[in-house]
């Protein structure tokens, strides 16, 4: 004896209660239950035998289980490559590599919300097919998520948690990239914020802040008219 009521709130018993006097019902339940956990149990078993061979495959340097890029079909590797099955290796989309270096050049010199807004302005598209960050033009988080911190950029991929070296052709050096990724920390720790027009000037400047809501203290420049205070 279960002992049990069960309320069901979405699918196709949305609204039914079944209760413990429901035995056959019920044993029609458990028999589902059961039989949805033994699949459960064969997928994931699949998944796990999927992704064990896949890493013996990386760790061999066979990279077969890739395929070429195809019109209007997804792929599982970045924008800027490309997949040669007769050599087993990837090979680089020049005019999208090109953009990657030139946006790291950028990335810098200038913070991504200026890259973006130059990019927008010259028309270049979003060339990143998949993701939260799809967009028609490159953004702020397209650049940050999947070009600047892009490892990928390096030659590298990582596979459940494991880093492999060399899979893909590199196109930034170790240098660059650490480079970059000062200056963003540093534009990170010390924004840069306009100060008013004429000769005002904050000589504190993006390091003040409210105590009390975190903000940035800004000078507001405000005319005092003398005429409405008498």
């Amino acid at each position: 004896d279960l002992g049990l009521t069960i309320a069901f709130t979405e699918g196709d018993w949305n609204g039914d209660v079944i209760k413990e006097k429901d035995r056959g019902i019920l044993g029609q339940l458990e028999r589902s239950l059961e039989a949805a956990s033994w699949e459960w149990e064969k997928l994931q078993k699949r998944v796990k035998g999927h992704h064990k061979k896949t890493l013996k495959m990386m760790m061999d340097g066979d990279l077969s289980f890739f395929k070429p890029r195809k019109k209007g079909k997804k792929t599982n590797y970045n924008f800027w490559l490309d997949f040669d099955e007769n050599t087993n290796t990837f090979f680089l989309i020049k005019e999208k590599a090109d953009l990657v270096k030139r946006i790291f050049n950028m990335a810098e010199t200038i913070g991504m919300k200026s890259i973006a807004r130059i990019l927008r302005e010259e028309g270049i598209k979003n060339p990143v097919e998949w993701g939260r960050t799809k967009s028609k033009y490159l953004t702020r988080a397209v650049i940050d998520q999947d070009i600047l911190r892009c490892r990928a950029v390096l030659g590298e991929r990582e596979h459940r948690g494991v880093v492999y070296k060399g899979v893909y052709p590199a196109i930034i050096t170790p240098e660059q990239f650490d480079l970059v990724q000062a200056a963003i920390q540093k534009r990170r720790l010390t924004p840069t914020i306009a100060s008013p027009e004429k000769d005002v000037v904050n000589l504190f400047q993006g390091v003040s802040f409210c105590a009390h809501c975190g903000g940035r203290m800004v000078v507001v420049r405000k005319s005092r008219d003398i005429s409405e205070e008498k």
